[in-house]
C-alpha cells in the first residue's frame, strides 16, 4: 500500500517543476472524471438566464439593441419579481442611436438608478497601469489575514480595465469583472473570484 502511493509520487516529483503537457492532460482528464462521477444537485428555481437568441433578434432587431431597449428589458425583469439583474454585457462606448433629447444611454442610466442591477466589465493585464484615467468600479471591503510575513497577495493583479460608460457605472450600485480563461484544452474549469487592481480588490460578476 505504501509503495503504491510512494512510487508514483517519487516518479512525478522530478517532472512537476517542468509541467510537461502529458501530465497536464492526465490531470485535466482525472479532474473531469471525478466531476462526472460526483452527484450534483439540479439548479434551483432562483436563477433564470435571459438569453438573447435568434427569436429575440428577429422580434426586436439586430444586435446591439438600443440602450433604452435594454433598460426596458431590465425594468420588465424587475416587474416580474427579479431581485437582482446581472448583465454580462459591456457598454464601453456611447450608443450609436443618439436621437434627440434624452439619449438612450441616459435612459438606461435612469433604469439602473432604480437599483438591483449588476454591470459587468473586463480587467486587463497589459503591464501598464491606467491610473491616469481610473474607472469607477465597486471594490470589496476585504481584509486579508496571513500566517506569515509574505507581501505577495494570493490573487491576480490587473493593471487596467475596460469599463462601461461613466454615466452607467455611476448609476449602477454594483459591478463585477467577467474575466475567465480556459485551460489549454479549451475547457473552462475555473474562474477567479476576486482580482486586485491599484491596491483594491474587485469581485467577479
Amino acid at each position: 500500500v505504501v509503495l503504491s502511493g510512494l512510487v508514483p509520487t517519487i516518479a512525478a516529483a522530478p517532472l512537476s517543476p517542468f509541467r510537461p503537457s502529458f501530465l497536464s492532460n492526465w490531470e485535466y482528464a482525472t479532474y473531469d472524471a471525478i466531476l462526472r462521477a460526483t452527484p450534483t444537485k439540479p439548479p434551483g428555481g432562483r436563477i433564470t438566464i435571459v438569453d438573447i437568441d435568434d427569436r429575440s433578434l428577429t422580434t426586436v432587431g439586430q444586435w446591439p439593441w438600443r440602450r433604452d431597449v435594454i433598460g426596458q428589458l431590465i425594468a420588465r425583469l424587475r416587474d416580474l419579481g427579479a431581485s437582482i439583474v446581472a448583465l454580462d454585457i459591456m457598454f464601453p462606448e456611447p450608443d450609436r442611436f443618439e436621437g434627440f433629447g434624452t439619449t438612450p444611454d441616459e435612459k438606461l442610466a435612469a433604469t439602473l438608478a432604480g437599483g438591483r442591477v449588476v454591470l459587468g466589465y473586463a480587467l486587463t493585464f497589459d503591464g501598464e497601469s491606467d491610473t491616469a484615467s481610473p474607472c469607477l468600479l465597486h471594490p470589496l471591503g476585504l481584509a486579508v489575514m496571513r500566517r506569515d510575513d509574505s507581501s505577495d497577495q494570493p490573487y491576480f493583479h490587473a493593471t487596467g480595465a475596460v469599463c462601461n460608460l461613466p454615466v452607467l457605472t455611476k448609476a449602477a450600485n454594483a459591478s463585477g469583472f467577467m474575466n475567465a480563461a480556459p485551460d489549454p484544452d479549451g475547457l473552462l474549469r475555473r474562474i477567479p473570484v476576486i482580482i486586485e487592481k491599484d491596491g483594491l480588490v474587485y469581485p467577479s460578476l
